[in-house]
């Protein structure tokens, strides 16, 4: 390769010879061949430096570094390093444990390259065990289609960091992995999104092992909400110096809602409540927005931490917002949003229940347009008393009946 490679593989390694071959392997199998692979062991006691040194000298595209005196230092250190003796262009990042396929880098690069707005794009995953065994499943969600994707991070990290890729000169601009906390890759994405567009490719593009000693899974359920939390105050605090979206009293609001949920589930009722009450302070817009309070509580509820202690499953949040917005927005805006909150809560439950009983899905229907007309413009709403007052059967013939009568007049026109 002539002059510097368009990509920088970095990889944090730290005993995992049994996987590393793989891992190294399905990099030098990439379609796409403009790269370069930075590896940084992070002080193994098993025999990983060795293999790697040996890959090294075998492939040039490979190469090997370590902290000094082999010293361990913690991943969010180790691949903060790799980043630094990086040369491309742009950065991707794979576990020591984990796989990519083939044809990784070539679906991803041409969108990079096609849209200088693009800062970082990501893919769904597969899952494989210990001893190589992939699962057909596919695992991520595509945020990058909604006009809030940055509202969507907020609420919980979406993007595998091993299926990413991220533009050079957005981490030059917003800076590396915040070594402090521990969910740092979710931190790290939303500041780059704060300044940049997310892609996303429709398809598994990586495999991450599942073996046992993964630091993100099976983690204790307070754990997980602690290092949230950790996240979610980093991000506050820095976003009036990071700027971009994050400079929108609008965005800074959300954190601080994301930040009064967490609080609230690991028992820290009076932090809960202030982080709730600063978010108002922060976005005084927020207090006459019965309707985005609603549907950032539904949606908190429906789509926020999804894993919570047992002990702490029957708190109802909602029932604690709704009790606490009085004293901060007044009786007549918290009653709205008490309102707007029962519409959304009888849709989803119509929703849930339609399939098993849809009596019951329909008489939530009517319950969540009565106490909101504005939820009869869903569609996906209003078709459940429809089907079933006036039948299955005929809303499908009436389905036809509208596309034939699209088709005539479109063929008419013509």
């Amino acid at each position: 390769m002539a002059g510097n490679p368009k990509v920088s593989v970095c990889i944090s390694s730290y005993n995992h010879e049994r996987y590393l071959r793989h891992a190294l392997d399905s990099v030098l199998a990439q379609t796409y061949t403009d790269f370069e692979v930075i590896v940084v062991d992070d002080g193994s006691q098993d025999d990983s430096l060795a293999l790697l040194e040996l890959y090294a000298a075998q492939h040039p595209a490979i190469k090997v570094f370590t902290h000094p005196q082999h010293a361990n230092k913690g991943i969010s250190i180790t691949t903060n390093l790799a980043i630094e003796h990086a040369r491309g262009e742009y950065i991707a990042f794979l576990g020591s444990d984990d796989a990519w396929c083939a044809d990784k880098l070539e679906r991803q690069l041409p969108v990079l390259e096609s849209d200088a707005k693009v800062g970082l794009i990501y893919s769904l995953t597969y899952l494989m065990d210990s001893e190589g065994r992939q699962a057909p499943e596919r695992h991520g969600s595509d945020c990058a289609a909604s006009p809030g994707a940055m509202a969507l991070m907020i609420r919980r990290n979406r993007i595998h960091g091993l299926t990413t890729i991220v533009r050079r000169c957005c981490l030059d601009s917003v800076g590396l992995f915040d070594e402090s906390l521990v969910y740092n890759d979710w931190e790290l994405w939303l500041r780059i999104m704060a300044h940049w567009k997310v892609a996303f490719v429709a398809a598994p593009l990586a495999v991450y092992r599942v073996h046992g000693s993964n630091t993100s899974v099976g983690i204790e359920p307070a754990v997980h909400l602690r290092h949230c939390l950790a996240a979610t105050l980093a991000l506050r605090r820095k976003a009036a110096m990071i700027k971009g979206l994050l400079d929108e009293p609008r965005m800074q609001a959300l954190v601080d809602l994301q930040a009064a949920y967490t609080h609230f589930f690991l028992h820290q009722g009076t932090q809960a409540a202030q982080t709730l009450s600063r978010a108002f302070d922060t976005d005084a817009t927020l207090r006459t927005d019965a309707r985005g309070l609603a549907r950032w509580l539904d949606a908190q509820i429906h789509d926020g931490i999804d894993v919570l202690p047992p002990e702490l499953t029957g708190h109802d949040f909602s029932e604690w917002v709704l009790s606490k917005l009085p004293a901060i927005v007044g009786t007549a805006t918290a009653k709205r949003m008490a309102r707007y909150f029962s519409a959304l809560s009888s849709a989803r439950a119509a929703g849930t229940c339609y399939a098993a009983d849809a009596p019951r899905a329909t008489r939530l229907a009517l319950k969540s347009f009565l106490t909101d007309p504005r939820q009869i413009a869903k569609r996906d709403l209003l078709v459940i008393p429809l089907k079933t007052i006036v039948g299955r059967r005929m809303v499908k013939r009436i389905g036809k009946l509208k596309k034939k009568l699209h088709s005539d007049r479109t063929e008419l026109g013509s």
